[in-house]
């Protein structure tokens, strides 16, 4: 799941979901889309999230990628649909 759409009067209409698993790299801050708009963008990780956990913590705390990472992933949770949730981590 990544966005539930609702209607102009408050009413949920529908839940947005990934067709893959993957990384969410960014996401509109427009508080309305038309359809066919992207709501977000994803990035499909060729590495198991394990390996990209490890080499992320693997940089040095000093470096500005960390740094990044630190101030801009505050809020960040991993989605997968319950059909494909094997071997995520």
């Amino acid at each position: 799941m990544i966005a539930t759409n609702y209607g102009i009067m408050g009413n949920e209409q529908n839940i947005i979901t990934s067709p893959i698993d993957g990384i969410v790299l960014g996401m509109t801050t427009i508080p309305a889309v038309k359809p066919g708009e992207p709501v977000c963008h994803i990035a499909q990780p060729t590495r198991k999230m394990s390996h990209i956990k490890k080499a992320l913590n693997a940089v040095p705390a000093s470096n500005i990628c960390r740094k990044a990472k630190r101030d801009l992933a505050t809020n960040m949770s991993l989605t997968v649909a319950e059909d494909r949730a094997t071997d995520t981590q």
